[in-house]
């Protein structure tokens, strides 16, 4: 609760401030103050949030939701287990080395396991843009044609699995676990 006081004490004092600082300059400074306000609300959203990833309880209730959505996915497609992939990989593992790494982490928190999850969301990443610009650079070629037209919705159903891996990276990176401190020495 104290950290919300102080998020709205700071946004207090800063539109205080923009308003003295923007007060005699006309109609075309209220676009230029509502700018810093709305900046000003992004930062201190993402500060919030910041705060409150670093909690040792919340990062394990994120991986362990992480974990039951893992398991969710998974569960619809028990067919594919024991099928392989183009590398001779079986499926199992696809679904077993994300478990053990979100169990490990909701047991233990540890920087270890993290990096290991850091490592594979990362790649899943790269795997999923790599995807998505060769399925570009396929519609592209499929009529041979200079530029691709898309409407609005086929942009977005591009764009939002991109935006939805950067953010899930963001707040992986976020969820990092920190060194305690014995404040009893």
């Amino acid at each position: 609760m104290s950290g919300w006081k102080f998020t709205q004490d700071a946004l207090l004092h800063f539109n205080l401030f923009c308003l003295r600082k923007h007060a005699n300059h006309g109609v075309s400074n209220v676009i230029l103050y509502t700018k810093y306000q709305s900046h000003a609300l992004i930062t201190m959203i993402r500060n919030v949030i910041t705060q409150k990833l670093a909690d040792d309880t919340i990062q394990r209730i994120s991986y362990f939701i992480a974990l039951v959505l893992w398991i969710g996915i998974w569960v619809n497609n028990a067919a594919f287990y024991h099928t392989e992939n183009l590398f001779g990989i079986r499926y199992t593992w696809f679904m077993l080395v994300p478990v053990l790494l979100l169990l490990s982490q909701v047991a233990f928190n540890k920087r270890i396991t993290w990096v290991f999850i850091w490592i594979l969301i990362g790649s899943y990443t790269v795997w999923a843009i790599y995807c998505i610009l060769l399925f570009i650079a396929i519609d592209q070629s499929r009529y041979y044609v200079h530029a691709v037209y898309w409407t609005a919705g086929e942009s977005w159903s591009l764009s939002f699995p991109i935006l939805i891996l950067l953010v899930m990276n963001w707040m992986m990176f976020k969820l990092k676990p920190h060194k305690v401190t014995d404040s009893s020495n």
